[in-house]
């Protein structure tokens, strides 16, 4: 028997389509346009709180000595009572002592300004003549920044006191002491130091007056 050939119809034809993309259930094709999402916003830092006058001493030693002026005030302010060249004077209302604390750039300073403070102190405890018309400032605690010094706020620096005659005859007996001690050969540096600052016109701003003891006060030798 013989076979006719296969029509072509009948031929099985290759596919000219390519293979389909699979696609994976639930997901979206890629988009080309997405927006770039924003970078997170860094939290605002929070406010300080110690006040604007603390900036120039150490802030490491900030909360500790926060401790230690609210335990000395009683009460929750900050707030210095006055200032100088090497740092600030926290007082209480009714103490007779108040606490100094050095600025960060001072403190370097802060040993020798005790030493020599301490050291003026002895000299003039020991001649009883200076003495009686001088003092000066007795520390009596010391930390990392600061002391507790002697305090009174009714002093006046002696400057300001050139009205007052018992002031004037103070620091003129204070001048005799010490120059006829000094032409003796018995005049130590710290005494010499103390010399200058009365002879200083006008006085330096390290002695203060105290009318209700009739004396000069040294509240710093630096």
């Amino acid at each position: 028997t013989t076979r006719s050939p296969a029509s072509p119809a009948s031929r099985s034809q290759p596919s000219r389509r390519g293979p389909r993309p699979a696609v994976t259930s639930g997901a979206s094709p890629p988009s080309c346009s997405q927006t770039p999402k924003p970078e997170p916003k860094p939290p605002k830092p929070k406010p300080s709180s110690f006040p604007k006058s603390w900036d120039k001493f150490v802030a490491r030693l900030n909360e500790a000595f926060r401790l230690r002026l609210q335990q000395f005030r009683g009460n929750d302010v900050l707030d210095p009572d006055f200032s100088g060249g090497e740092g600030r004077i926290f007082a209480s209302e009714g103490k007779f002592t108040a606490l100094k604390r050095w600025f960060e750039t001072r403190l370097v300073d802060m040993p020798e300004s005790l030493r020599l403070l301490r050291d003026v102190r002895s000299a003039v405890e020991a001649n009883p003549k200076l003495n009686s018309v001088v003092e000066v400032v007795k520390i009596h605690e010391t930390g990392p920044d600061f002391i507790l010094r002697d305090f009174d706020a009714a002093t006046v620096e002696l400057k300001g006191a050139g009205g007052d005659a018992n002031a004037q005859a103070a620091r003129v007996k204070a001048i005799a002491e010490l120059e006829g001690q000094k032409k003796a050969g018995g005049l130590s540096d710290v005494l010499e130091n103390l010399l200058k600052k009365l002879k200083k016109e006008p006085p330096s701003a390290n002695l203060h007056w105290s009318a209700e003891k009739g004396k000069i006060i040294v509240i710093d030798m630096q």
